[in-house]
C-alpha cells in the first residue's frame, strides 16, 4: 500500500468511484493503491453490498463486500433504535431495501394501513404518485418518516437523473413532516464505514458538498471533493462553512500526492499570501468572478486552491467564473477535461 497521512479512505461511489456501470477516470488505479483501507460509502439505497461489489469489480476495484456501506443498511439500524422489533414499516423502494429492513427484525408492506408505525424511502426506478401517496398517508396518521438518503439528483451514463431526495422532498411538502435521514450527511454513516476497517484519522473522498463532504465535516474528519461528479468549483466557491471540503483535486490521479503530502493541499490553512501569487481574483457586484492567473507553473491543484480560497475570503456571491483572457479561460476549462 502506499505511504499515506491517512489510515484509511471513506469513498462514495456514484460520480465518485463510477458513474453507472463505467470507472470514473483515473479513480481505480488511485484507489486500488490503497488497498483494504478503502471502504465505499454510498448512498444509493437500491443495491445490495453483493451488486455494488459486482460491479466494482466488473470495473476494475479491488474490494469486498465487507468493505461496502449502504444507506439502506444505516436506515435499518437508525429504525431499530427509534421502533419496537415487529413494528409495520412502509417500504418505498428495492426489494433490497425491504428485505434489509425485513432482516432487522420489522414486518413489511407495500401500502399504509392502521399498522403502519413508520415509512422508509429508498431509491427505486418504480416509485411513483401511488407510492408517495401512501407514504403521505401514513405519515400523516402518525408514522415515523425515514429516508436513506436525500441526494436530490443521481449521476448516470446519460446525465444527472432525479436522486431519491427529491422524492423525498415531494412527501415532505405534502405532509409538512422532515424524513430522518440516515445516510449521508449523518455523522454515523461515516463513522460506522471507519469502524469496518479500524479506521482512525479517515480521509471522505466524495463529489457531493451536501452528503460527502457535510457528512465527513459532522464525523470531524478530513474531506476531498473531486469534481467528477455533481460538484463545479462555483459550488464550491459558494460551499457554507459546513460543506467546505479540506481539499479539492479535478481527479483522483492527484490522491497519492495530496496524502503523501496534505498540508500542501489543505484549503483551511492555504497560505493566502501564496494565493495571491498565484492568481488575482476579482468579484464584482453582479457575481462575476475574473480570474487572472499570474504563477503559469503553478499545478492545477494549486491553482485551484488559490481560487477557492480567495472566493471564501470574498463575501459576494460568485455565480460565473471566467477567465482574464483566453489563456486564463483555458486553464479554466482544462479543469474539467483534464
Amino acid at each position: 500500500m502506499a505511504q499515506s497521512s491517512y489510515d484509511s479512505f471513506l469513498v462514495d461511489l456514484d460520480g465518485t468511484a463510477n458513474i453507472g456501470d463505467l470507472p470514473v477516470p483515473y479513480a481505480v488505479d488511485a484507489l486500488n493503491t490503497f488497498g483494504d483501507c478503502v471502504v465505499y460509502v454510498t448512498n444509493n439505497a437500491s443495491r445490495s453490498p453483493d451488486t455494488v461489489h459486482h460491479r466494482l469489480k466488473r470495473i476494475g476495484y479491488n474490494t469486498d463486500v465487507q468493505h461496502i456501506v449502504t444507506s439502506a443498511q444505516l436506515a435499518a439500524q437508525v429504525m431499530k433504535k427509534d421502533l419496537v422489533s415487529g413494528a409495520e414499516v412502509l417500504v418505498l423502494g428495492t426489494p433490497y431495501l425491504e428485505q434489509v429492513v425485513r432482516e432487522s427484525g420489522f414486518s413489511t408492506v407495500r401500502d399504509n394501513s392502521c399498522q403502519t408505525k413508520a415509512v422508509v424511502q429508498g431509491h427505486s426506478d418504480a416509485t411513483g404518485w401511488k407510492q408517495l401517496s401512501a407514504a403521505a398517508r401514513a405519515i400523516r396518521n402518525g408514522a415515523r418518516y425515514y429516508a436513506t438518503n436525500k441526494d436530490t439528483c443521481l449521476p448516470s451514463e446519460q446525465g444527472l437523473n432525479v436522486g431519491n431526495g427529491a422524492m423525498v422532498a415531494a412527501v415532505e411538502v405534502s405532509t409538512g413532516v422532515r424524513a430522518i435521514t440516515a445516510g449521508k450527511p449523518a455523522a454515523q454513516s461515516m463513522q460506522q464505514a471507519a469502524h469496518l476497517v479500524e479506521g482512525q484519522n479517515p480521509l471522505v473522498i466524495g463529489d457531493r458538498l451536501d452528503t460527502d463532504i457535510e457528512g465527513g465535516n459532522n464525523a470531524g474528519y478530513d474531506t476531498l471533493c473531486v469534481l467528477t461528479g455533481v460538484t463545479s468549483i462555483t459550488d464550491i466557491c459558494n460551499a457554507s462553512k459546513k460543506q467546505r471540503p479540506t481539499y479539492v483535486v479535478p481527479d483522483l490521479r492527484f490522491l497519492k500526492d495530496l496524502v503523501c503530502s496534505p498540508k500542501d493541499f489543505n484549503l483551511p490553512h492555504y497560505s493566502r499570501a501564496y494565493a495571491k501569487e498565484i492568481l488575482l481574483l476579482d468579484v464584482d457586484c453582479s457575481g462575476v468572478a475574473t480570474v487572472r492567473f499570474l504563477n503559469k507553473h503553478a499545478s492545477h491543484v494549486e491553482k485551484i486552491a488559490a481560487l477557492i480560497v480567495q472566493a471564501w475570503d470574498n463575501t459576494q456571491c460568485v455565480k460565473v467564473v471566467k477567465g482574464f483572457d483566453t489563456t486564463d479561460t483555458e486553464e479554466l476549462v482544462s479543469w474539467s477535461t483534464l
